[in-house]
């Protein structure tokens, strides 16, 4: 997807939690790549990820509050592509533009110099 050749329309800063990644072991996620600071060594990570999930649902969300005015009813279709690892605790900058009833994303982490998170993201919005 290319992004217009402008500056976004709106730019949203979330905080992810320390601790958000163990919250997904409330709901059953056993994998000890969110958990186990010692297999995520193992697997090449320097510390424990953040489920790609949760940045989606994150990301989501940040652009729903920002744009749609939390209405979750205004939220057509939500898509995107993981494009990099986010760690618990790390911040998401989420990027959109405006293009008619799509709403275009990218979201970096701002603690290592806006490493990409998601890519391609794509609201279709009712209006």
């Amino acid at each position: 997807m290319e992004l217009p050749d402008r500056a976004p329309d709106v730019v949203v800063d979330t905080p992810t939690l320390p601790q958000q990644a163990l919250l997904y072991r409330l709901c059953g996620d056993r994998n000890p790549l969110h958990a186990d600071p010692g297999f995520a060594r193992a697997a090449g990570f320097d510390a424990p990820i953040l489920h790609g999930l949760c940045t989606y649902g994150v990301v989501a969300k940040a652009v729903t509050d920002a744009v749609l005015d939390a209405d979750v009813t205004r939220v057509r279709s939500w898509s995107a592509k993981f494009a990099g690892i986010v760690l618990p605790g790390e911040t998401l900058r989420t990027r959109v533009w405006r293009d008619g009833v799509r709403l275009l994303v990218t979201a970096t982490v701002v603690e290592r110099d806006e490493a990409p998170a998601l890519s391609d993201g794509m609201l279709h919005t009712t209006d």
